[in-house]
């Protein structure tokens, strides 16, 4: 509740991010809290995972809620980047616009069709990364620093 209410401060969009994963509570979070969310994420990550639970859950919860849900890839690798997105019609300048955007259907939902590829090759790089740490060495050294 807290939460909500700092956010709601900020002229900024509030969604909730994979709600299906593991570990997520977001749908068993209060209508009262979650009436106040801008969009329900539709994730790359989740659908590369299993698309039909995935979209077919977070539709059910859009639907419950009356929120929108909209594309999300939560990418942290290069590889993922572009696996769903989002297509909007119109002219986007504001915090306003966007959210008038999303209320009003006024985009698209597009997966990419090697999303799976996407999806693991990114998995995998974030996991030798996490070795390349954990062993001392800079990872960042090993992405950046000419070949």
């Amino acid at each position: 509740e807290n939460l909500i209410s700092l956010l709601k401060s900020y002229n900024i969009i509030i969604g909730a991010a994979h709600p299906y994963r593991k570990g997520s509570n977001i749908p068993s979070l209060p209508l009262k809290l979650l009436n106040q969310l801008d969009f329900i994420d539709l994730n790359g990550k989740d659908i590369a995972l299993n698309k039909d639970y995935t979209i077919n859950k977070t539709k059910e919860l859009s639907e419950k809620l009356n929120i929108n849900y909209i594309a999300g890839s939560d990418t942290h690798q290069a590889t993922q980047y572009g696996c769903i997105y989002n297509s909007i019609f119109d002219d986007i300048n504001t915090i306003e616009q966007l959210k008038y955007s999303i209320k009003n259907n006024k985009y698209s939902i597009n997966i990419s069709e090697s999303i799976d590829i996407q999806v693991e090759s990114a998995t995998l790089l974030k996991k030798c990364l996490k070795k390349i740490y954990s062993m001392g060495g800079n990872y960042v050294d090993v992405l950046v620093s000419p070949r």
